[in-house]
């Protein structure tokens, strides 16, 4: 006999996985991160990469800076 497959999904039962946690990111006096603080503090010892988003461009204020 076939599985019946006329049933619906349940969709309801929403328990978030990996929720979002606020953190906290300390800058120097140049703007870079230098700790970032989540449930403990984590130093930043080196940035690898570093890249601007110009989303938009063609409006006055301009740009997201990323590092990582």
């Amino acid at each position: 006999m076939d599985a019946d497959t006329t049933k619906s999904l349940r969709t309801n039962a929403s328990k978030p996985l990996n929720a979002p946690q606020p953190l906290s990111v300390e800058e120097n006096a140049a703007g870079l991160p230098t700790a970032v603080t989540l449930k403990r503090r984590h130093a930043i010892i080196t940035i690898e990469d570093y890249w601007r988003i110009d989303d938009e461009w063609w409006r006055l204020i301009t740009g997201s800076c990323w590092t990582n």
